[in-house]
């Protein structure tokens, strides 16, 4: 194998797109943060565990506005084509297990001076763990059921912000559509809802828990204003959140 310089790092993303192409395949995983990445044209917004692999040639940029930490791989043809035989997809998910163990793997190559048979057997080691992490998006080999999981993990951490069905079909490897339709056989919700009754579960637990204004619960919980928040949470609920509220403390023990 012909080593690429450079072949492992973890990086961090600038705020400004830059564009490059390469006579190598690049490969991405996103460990902390959201990046765009365009590819031919076309803008992807790839979330912690997402990472996708760029062919040879292929014009690309990446950008981020959060902090972030990216892990990049830069793999010969040779290599890649031999070890993946081409089974690979363009976008994966590596679980939190793989991505620890990736970065550890990256973390001792760039702290030690390894010869070029160390490199050798690390190189096939990233291999096979991104050939038994590698789940496709292509619509030849569509998703067909949600990691719900992934997916509420998500949302619990962009809680207090706006969630678009977007972004959860990206998260998903899915189109629009497809996330839709996937949400309504598994969980008998729209996208839309289930976000919405995540907020209002969050919402109903600070107002049992903790004593705060029904402002603060609205923003901590994403909503626009308080006024949207009452309403969600009665026409969930069947009452208001200022009852649950004044029961809450008048019964800490004995919730609705």
């Amino acid at each position: 194998m012909i080593m690429v310089e450079n072949q492992y790092n973890i990086v961090t993303i600038s705020k400004a797109m830059t564009y490059y192409s390469h006579e190598h395949y690049k490969i991405f995983v996103v460990l902390v943060g959201k990046c765009e990445f365009v590819i031919n044209g076309v803008s992807y917004y790839l979330l912690p565990g997402r990472g996708c692999i760029i062919n040879p040639y292929i014009v690309h940029g990446f950008c981020s506005e959060l902090y972030n930490q990216v892990l990049v791989m830069n793999i010969t043809k040779d290599s890649i084509e031999e070890d993946l035989s081409y089974s690979h997809s363009d976008f994966f998910y590596i679980d939190i297990n793989t991505q620890r163990l990736m970065t550890l793997i990256i973390c001792d190559i760039q702290n030690n001076e390894f010869d070029n048979t160390i490199y050798q057997s690390v190189n096939n080691i990233m291999l096979w763990l991104l050939k038994r992490c590698c789940v496709t998006s292509s619509p030849s080999k569509s998703v067909s059921k949600l990691d719900i999981a992934l997916i509420e993990n998500y949302i619990q951490r962009q809680i207090d912000k706006k969630i678009s069905v977007a972004e959860l079909a990206n998260l998903a490897c899915v189109s629009q559509s497809q996330l839709y339709s996937l949400f309504k056989q598994q969980i008998g919700l729209t996208p839309h809802q289930f976000v919405l009754r995540k907020r209002l579960e969050l919402a109903k637990k600070l107002i049992s828990e903790q004593a705060m204004p029904l402002s603060q619960v609205a923003q901590l919980c994403g909503f626009s204003s308080q006024s949207s928040f009452c309403q969600s949470f009665r026409r969930l609920y069947g009452y208001p959140p200022i009852r649950y509220q004044q029961f809450s403390l008048e019964n800490p023990r004995s919730l609705i």
